[in-house]
């Protein structure tokens, strides 16, 4: 527990210190034109924690008391929450035991993390959370903090059907799953992708989308040159991709040149000056460098991008929907589609972020109750209504009969779901929230102008002796 507590408190310290960075070095203001995304943040924060010793786990029973009431505490907010609020209503109405789920939005991931940390007694948690799954392994392995889902899944009267396990991609399925047991079962999964304007590529004279980094390279130098020289004065500067250091942004383009290994258990060290991980970073500083790469004013890429101002920008499932109402509003008829990050092997860099739905231990009737509710929500319609609102992709394939009308309305969305067999885990490991901070703060000087090509192994060396520095403590 104590481990756990530790890392948390970290985290909120390397989210405090990026943050302050990000503000010095883009000037950057809020965009407020469109809705923001119920896209839960990745980072969270801490509250001290005394020991806490787990239950242990009850027999499964056969039958269950009427009027169970349990508590979901979940990060979704705004119209998401709107949704999740929907489908408890509908579940306590019309589910046959009378079980009362009351949810709790806690806005984010950072605030729900922080609220689970900071609980003083077992009695105090809630039945039932929807989080990232990195927290609920590490929560699960150092506390034996959720029960084991596995019994439930197999049972023979409550559990999932062998079809309806099989329609998980594989990739979600197993990402709630360690040695030890299943710790959770997906609840929301999205791709980390590139955004990139198709009909603004083609009129450059780019008739297929970037596959190495040297094509991503030339295509958004092209359009870069493209804003300069026109007539329009007021692009200049713009048109290539929106530099983009956040986390699992780096972590992606160090894959893309063969780097960005992670250790496998916690206590391992980081371990980031490598051949690899030094083209990545040579690869980012020159595309800032050269001028094909900017950075804007606005916290979000949107209106940048349904503008020409942008071809490419970084992001995830989470922002088409977005994207497409930012359309509307500019009236922006370019067809845009998303990549994986290039790739300089055949290989594409396709990372997969998770929320996923975890048990805390109680009674058994509560633990029972807690997990009728997860089955429910993973039907395929429930899967839809979530689905309609935040762009996330389905988490299971029978999903997509529920889901005819909005694949036909979102081109986009339904183009990304090629991607799901191609997709890799997030990183598992809890230390990751800290380290990733880390990258991304040392991601940012290399857009400084007294940084140099040959200060990159330098830089990576400094990762490697802050991380093991921060998570010694």
């Amino acid at each position: 527990m104590r481990r756990l507590f530790v890392l948390c408190v970290l985290v909120s310290i390397a989210l405090t210190a990026c943050s302050s960075a990000k503000d010095r070095s883009n000037g950057e203001i809020a965009e407020t034109v469109v809705p923001t995304h119920d896209k839960p943040t990745r980072t969270p924060v801490a509250s001290v924690t005394p020991h806490m010793e787990a239950s242990i786990e009850n027999e499964i029973p056969d039958d269950l008391s009427e009027g169970i009431e349990i508590q979901f505490w979940h990060p979704w907010s705004g119209e998401a929450a709107g949704a999740v609020d929907g489908l408890v209503a509908n579940f306590n109405e019309t589910n046959p035991w009378g079980i009362m789920v009351f949810t709790s939005s806690k806005a984010n991931t950072d605030f729900l993390v922080e609220s689970v940390v900071g609980i003083k007694e077992r009695e105090e948690l809630p039945a039932l959370i929807a989080a990232p799954g990195a927290f609920l392994r590490a929560w699960y392995e150092e506390n034996g903090g959720q029960i084991d889902l596995e019994a439930y899944i197999k049972h023979p009267q409550w559990g999932l059907t062998e079809e309806e396990i099989l329609s998980f991609p594989l990739i979600f399925w197993n990402q709630d799953v360690d040695v030890e047991g299943r710790f959770g079962v997906p609840a929301e999964r999205s791709i980390n992708v590139i955004f990139y304007n198709q009909t603004w590529a083609q009129e450059l004279g780019f008739a297929t989308p970037p596959i190495t980094p040297d094509d991503f390279l030339n295509q958004a130098c092209a359009a870069a040159r493209g804003n300069a020289f026109d007539d329009n004065f007021e692009n200049n500067g713009t048109g290539g991709w929106i530099f983009n250091t956040e986390p699992m942004t780096v972590l992606s383009w160090l894959r893309v040149f063969g780097g960005g290994e992670l250790p496998k258990e916690e206590g391992q060290n980081y371990l980031f000056l490598n051949d690899n991980n030094e083209d990545a970073f040579e690869f980012l500083h020159t595309i800032y460098h050269i001028d094909c790469a900017w950075i804007g004013r606005k916290s979000t890429p949107y209106s940048y991008f349904a503008k020409r101002q942008a071809l490419f920008f970084s992001g995830d499932s989470r922002d088409i929907l977005i994207q497409e109402q930012m359309d509307e509003i500019e009236g922006n008829q370019d067809e845009w589609t998303m990549l994986p990050y290039p790739s300089i092997s055949e290989k594409p860099t396709i990372l997969v972020e998770s929320l996923s739905y975890g048990v805390f231990p109680s009674d058994a009737e509560h633990q029972l109750a807690a997990w009728l509710f997860i089955r429910w929500m993973l039907s395929s319609q429930n899967q839809a209504v979530l689905i309609r609102t935040t762009g996330t992709l389905p988490i299971t394939i029978t999903a997509l009969d529920e889901l005819v009308d909005f694949r036909k309305g979102h081109s986009s969305w339904d183009e990304a779901l090629q991607f799901i067999p191609l997709a890799q885990p997030e990183p598992v490991l809890f230390s990751w929230q800290v380290v990733g901070h880390i990258l991304q703060d040392a991601s940012w000087q290399l857009k400084q102008f007294n940084v140099y090509l040959e200060g990159i192994p330098d830089i990576l060396a400094q990762i490697e002796s802050t991380a093991r520095e921060v998570l010694s403590e």
